[in-house]
């Protein structure tokens, strides 16, 4: 599970939650549930004073459901801060951005898994353009 995000990352996703927390008595009930349920995710993984050793735990501490709680961690877990601030914002839903956040994931799974004969075979399903443009490139 941690393999993805390296602890520095995570703390700055986690940060963003915080900075968001600091204002969240004036937002509307949708948004702070959404921001308790990060808050939950943020302590089932460790982040802050607080800490859960289960889903129902983190859920019952924020007063929102477990599925709230799974789904922020997948968004965390995920690494993508325009996905967790545009849920934290209400500009996605929490569970369209955990869907968007899921589909990154197993990705990143099946690449992480995947054996050279794998990789190879996907290099030739998708082609080398979209390789090198989608993969390669951006990161130049």
């Amino acid at each position: 599970m941690n393999h993805f995000k390296s602890a520095s990352s995570m703390v700055t996703l986690i940060t963003i939650c915080n900075s968001y927390r600091w204002h969240a008595t004036r937002r509307s009930e949708l948004e702070n549930t959404t921001l308790r349920a990060f808050t939950g995710a943020a302590m089932l993984f460790g982040e802050g004073p607080i800490s859960a050793k289960t889903v129902a735990e983190a859920a019952a501490s924020v007063a929102v459901c477990g599925a709230y709680i799974i789904a922020a961690g997948q968004i965390l877990k995920a690494g993508d801060e325009e996905l967790l601030r545009a849920a934290l914002r209400g500009n996605v839903s929490l569970m369209a951005a955990a869907e968007r956040a899921r589909a990154r994931l197993y990705l990143l799974r099946g690449f992480q898994a995947g054996t050279p004969e794998d990789l190879k075979a996907v290099g030739a399903i998708v082609g080398t353009a979209v390789v090198w443009d989608g993969l390669i490139a951006p990161q130049l």
